[in-house]
C-alpha cells in the first residue's frame, strides 16, 4: 500500500512538475493553473507527446489499480452504519487469522490479536494512516473525492474517536 501510495504521488508530482509551463486547453480546464488542475485533465491534453506516452501510461495502469484499492479499503468512507458493519467484518477476519496463528504458534500479525486489538484504535489508526493519505492522493486524480469522500471519512474518524470516549 504505502509503496504504491509513494510511486503514485511521484509520477503525480513528476507530470505536474513537466507541464507548468504548457499552455491550457480551451476544454474548461483553464480555470487551473496546472499546478492545481486535476491530474486526469493534465494526462488528457498532453497524452499526444510520444516522448511522454510510456510514463503517462505507467500512471494510468498505476491510477486504475490505486482505485480498485481506494474501493476494497473504502469503508471508512461509506455512512455510520456501514463503516461499523465493515469495520466489525474485518475484525471478525483479522481475529480468527490471529486465532490460527496463535493456535500454530506463529508470530500473531498486526490487528489479529483478538486480546490485545481494541476495536476503535485500530479503525482510528487505520483511518489516519492509510485511508486519509489514500483519499487525499485520489483526491488529487478525482477533485470530487475532496468534496465528497473526504468528509465523510473526517466523521468515521470523529465517530470512532467519540466511540473511545465510551
Amino acid at each position: 500500500h504505502f509503496t504504491q501510495v509513494e510511486e503514485l504521488n511521484s509520477l503525480i508530482g513528476k507530470v505536474r512538475g513537466e507541464t507548468e509551463d504548457i499552455p491550457q486547453d480551451n476544454t474548461g480546464a483553464d480555470q487551473f493553473d496546472n499546478k492545481d488542475r486535476p491530474i486526469l485533465s493534465i494526462l488528457a491534453q498532453n497524452m499526444q507527446d510520444p516522448d511522454k506516452l510510456e510514463e503517462y501510461n505507467q500512471l494510468v495502469n498505476l491510477i486504475t489499480k490505486f482505485l480498485l484499492h481506494a474501493a476494497d479499503i473504502s469503508n471508512p468512507a461509506k455512512t455510520e452504519d456501514l463503516v461499523k458493519y465493515w469495520a466489525d467484518g474485518a475484525l471478525v477476519e483479522f481475529f480468527a487469522q490471529g486465532d490460527k496463528e496463535k493456535e500454530m504458534g506463529l508470530p500473531i500479525s498486526p490487528l489479529c490479536d483478538r486480546d490485545t486489538v481494541k476495536r476503535q484504535d485500530s479503525q482510528i489508526g487505520f483511518i489516519k494512516f492509510v485511508i486519509q493519505p489514500t483519499f487525499d492522493l485520489l483526491g488529487e486524480i478525482i477533485p470530487g473525492v475532496k468534496k465528497v469522500v473526504v468528509p465523510r471519512i473526517e466523521n468515521s474518524l470523529e465517530y470512532w474517536e467519540r466511540e473511545k470516549l465510551i
